[in-house]
């Protein structure tokens, strides 16, 4: 054995081994270290910094949500092309009995409610079906590329439509004509749904996956046309759902469930960052001066 060693490293007190221990330890010389203490005002900094670090994170951006209720909805019908149903109280979708289509159009004023530069992480709408015929189906979102009317026919049928009104031949009668008689794929909507749902039986459901929509619309208000909907078998009769539309009323009509979050301005981040270290560097003063 050498003739001295160490306990722990580093500039230390060098104590020879007592004369009365062990021969064994006779002229081994011990090398004590002091060990660092933690001093109590250190605990604290660490939770104020780690309070200061969730008010950084949260000041980055909250986590919102909110239901917008239908801002616009009605019926366009192959059976009545020049009627207007945008005052009835169920919009229709799919073919009825002989085969006659039927297509309903959903709008909902997002920037009217969400906080312009918002970002949407997640959107869904939900509609409440009243019927359910023999024909259960996919039903398809597509969102629309122009505007229409939505009138004020309030019957089943329709009533014949006013200027501006959309029917099964125009998206703004007396104005516009859609692009083929119903909507045309590609230019009066987006020809790709934006949300698919299975509608079978009478009950409420979800057309998830609307985020992308819902952003695009919020960033640009005026190209906010809503969306069509449209049955996914449409060369079957039998597949005609009636939902339930916002001038029913309650709280079955179409609505919007969307989850955001809210950006703050560049220069509330940067007081945000300035308090933060601030406070960090009076914490290590103190620690300094204790």
């Amino acid at each position: 054995m050498p003739a001295s060693w160490r306990f722990g490293v580093g500039d230390v007190q060098d104590e020879p081994c007592p004369p009365d221990t062990d021969p064994f330890l006779n002229g081994v010389r011990f090398h004590f270290r002091e060990l660092p203490t933690m001093r109590p005002s250190f605990v604290p900094s660490l939770a104020f910094a780690s309070f200061l670090s969730a008010a950084l994170s949260a000041s980055a951006g909250r986590a919102e949500s909110t239901t917008l209720p239908v801002f616009a909805d009605t019926t366009i019908s192959a059976a009545a092309p020049d009627n207007n149903l945008g005052g009835h109280t169920q919009i229709l979708a799919g073919a009825d009995g002989s085969g006659r289509l039927r297509r309903g159009l959903l709008a909902f004023d997002v920037a009217g409610e969400l906080p312009a530069g918002a970002v949407v992480h997640s959107a869904t709408l939900y509609l409440a079906a009243t019927t359910a015929n023999s024909a259960a189906g996919d039903f398809h979102l597509h969102r629309m590329l122009v505007d229409w009317g939505q009138g004020t026919g309030a019957s089943a049928s329709g009533t014949p439509a006013a200027i501006g009104d959309a029917t099964w031949n125009s998206r703004l009668h007396g104005t516009a004509a859609w692009s083929a008689a119903g909507g045309l794929a590609g230019v009066d909507y987006v020809a790709s749904p934006s949300a698919t749902t299975f509608v079978g039986a009478a009950g409420d459901y979800a057309f998830v996956g609307l985020a992308s929509d819902v952003q695009q619309m919020l960033d640009d208000p005026g190209g906010n046309f809503g969306w069509m909907l449209v049955s996914g078998r449409e060369g079957t009769p039998q597949t005609a759902r009636q939902f339930i539309a916002g001038e029913f009323g309650g709280e079955t009509i179409p609505r919007l469930e969307i989850e955001y979050s809210v950006v703050p301005e560049p220069a509330s981040l940067t007081l945000a960052a300035s308090a933060a270290i601030a406070a960090i560097a009076g914490v290590r003063r103190r620690k300094n001066e204790s």
